[in-house]
């Protein structure tokens, strides 16, 4: 006898908000006053703070990525969660944004290395329309988690 739809859905609803595989953020280091109009305030770098999250006991071994259509190496750092940082790293408030939410999965940040060529289509064909797409190998096999955007923090002063 098939579940009912209703049923289906309060059993959905009732195991809790599914976690995203990815998390991507940008924060330009700016040269000047951030926020001030005045200022010619230019962008000096960018930073990439890229977080995957994996099923407890699934560790990957390694991993490349493609950020904004090029390829990079990439290292992984095992991060605790919640991911917070300071919502404006001009002023500390004590006001953290929440990159990663607190979960009892394994979470990953993808630190972008050096650009390489490209490793294979595949990659590349994920890329489309997406900004970031982490490939992780563990074990003989390979997953891909794909980004759609990358969410931009508020900028931080220059040094």
């Amino acid at each position: 006898m098939p579940i009912p739809a209703i049923a289906l859905a309060f059993a959905l609803a009732a195991s809790g908000t599914p976690m995203k595989d990815g998390f991507a953020y940008s924060r330009e280091t700016l040269s000047g006053i951030p926020g001030d109009a005045t200022s010619a305030a230019r962008s000096l770098e960018t930073t990439y703070l890229i977080y995957v999250v994996v099923p407890k006991g699934k560790a990957p071994r390694d991993a490349t990525v493609w950020l904004k259509g090029k390829h990079h190496a990439a290292t992984l750092k095992k991060v605790s969660t919640p991911v917070e940082v300071e919502q404006d790293p001009a002023l500390p408030s004590g006001k953290k944004d929440t990159l990663v939410p607190a979960t009892a999965s394994a979470v990953y940040q993808v630190i972008p290395g050096e650009e390489q060529a490209p490793g294979d289509d595949a990659g590349r064909q994920a890329t489309n329309g997406n900004d970031v797409v982490v490939c992780l190998r563990s074990d003989g096999s390979e997953r891909r988690v794909v980004i759609k955007d990358i969410k931009p923090l508020r900028p931080a002063p220059g040094r």
